[in-house]
């Protein structure tokens, strides 16, 4: 028998046992979890007891369970914002002493590993969790993290970065992207790394790959500033100024791509006109960037708003019509979102 099956046959039989009587249960929860002690899967295991020992506990004691893990998550939340005055008013030693001591904390006390069955991660909307299945066709089951590990490491890298730690920002962004492997900013701040650190063929290759992830209109235009950059450095000046006019649709007044704009054209002693719409296209298949958003992004969207208004759900559909318009300013689209019944309307 291999793994997958045994783990599975005693998971159906752990819950296959399960009477519906909370007393019984929780004491027929103890007793497997006590059998599976020292089985090989016995981390995966004693998860699935622990969770399902959450549904079967009496309403008071989740309660109380819920209490304490609500005090646990707010205290993360009150270090976070304390973190983040301290950035605002750039007292980054403060900052940084409050999220060393923070991160200390959670590794200390770390429940989320990834196990045969499961793996863990911290997306921070949905549609990020989304694009991680599209992307990468888990095998396992997408748990989602209630620890807030995506922004903890965000603030983490950021304040190292501003610190002039590079090489300790880097790593810790990279474990920022465990947890979230799709997150936008974290992505766009290791980039701005090794663009720091003088990486230029890695950093163009992560800034085409970021594409993939780029699902807001501003993080789109980062991703044609950052190809502006680099075409800049390799001298390529009708390429950067498309990519800067690129970014421009999709973050319109951008001060920092108006000043390299008009950096190339002083640069070139305004000699370089607007490149074509075929050249645009003939950059975008040399360099293997999208035209403008990644398709697969937009397809995604789309697809995942129509199903919800198949499933009857407004505000799924809603939410993803949102960021498909956003995106695209289609007409067809504004008209389905304004077809949508208002939020809590149907209340």
């Amino acid at each position: 028998m291999n793994k997958d099956k045994e783990l599975d046959k005693i998971l159906s039989e752990i819950n296959s046992g399960l009477t519906g009587d909370s007393e019984k249960d929780i004491a027929f929860l103890n007793e497997q979890s006590k059998k599976y002690k020292k089985h090989k899967y016995s981390k995966e295991i004693l998860r699935a007891c622990g969770r399902l020992m959450y549904d079967v506990v009496p309403d008071d004691i989740r309660k109380k369970l819920d209490k304490v893990a609500n005090d646990h998550f707010s205290k993360i939340e009150d270090s976070l914002n304390q973190a983040e005055q301290f950035l605002f008013k750039k007292d980054f030693n403060k900052a940084l002493k409050l999220l060393e001591d923070l991160v200390f904390e959670l590794d200390e006390n770390q429940p989320y590993r990834d196990d045969e069955v499961s793996e863990y991660y911290n997306f921070e909307e949905y549609f990020e969790e989304v694009l991680f299945k599209e992307l990468n066709n888990p095998e396992k089951e997408i748990r989602r993290v209630p620890v807030p590990y995506t922004r903890i490491y965000n603030m983490y890298g950021y304040t190292l970065y501003e610190l002039d730690n590079f090489d300790e920002a880097k790593k810790c962004l990279e474990i920022g992207l465990g947890w979230n492997p799709v997150s936008f900013k974290l992505m766009s701040e290791y980039i701005e790394i090794l663009k720091i650190k003088g990486d230029l063929e890695n950093f163009f290759k992560l800034t085409i790959n970021s594409f993939k992830i780029a699902f807001r209109p501003q993080n789109v235009a980062r991703c044609f500033r950052n190809l502006g950059y680099y075409f800049a450095e390799k001298e390529l000046y009708s390429e950067t100024k498309a990519a800067y006019i690129m970014s421009l649709q999709f973050e319109r007044n951008s001060e920092q791509a108006l000043k390299e704009l008009y950096y190339i054209d002083e640069k070139t002693n305004h000699k370089l006109e607007k490149p074509p719409i075929e050249k645009f296209k003939e950059y975008s298949e040399q360099y293997g960037f999208p035209i403008g958003v990644d398709l697969n992004v937009l397809n995604l969207a789309y697809q995942c708003g129509i199903k919800s208004l198949e499933n009857k759900n407004p505000d799924g559909a809603r939410y993803f019509f949102s960021i498909l318009y956003d995106l695209t300013h289609d007409p067809e689209i504004k008209a389905a979102l304004d077809k949508l019944p208002e939020p809590d309307s149907e209340k």
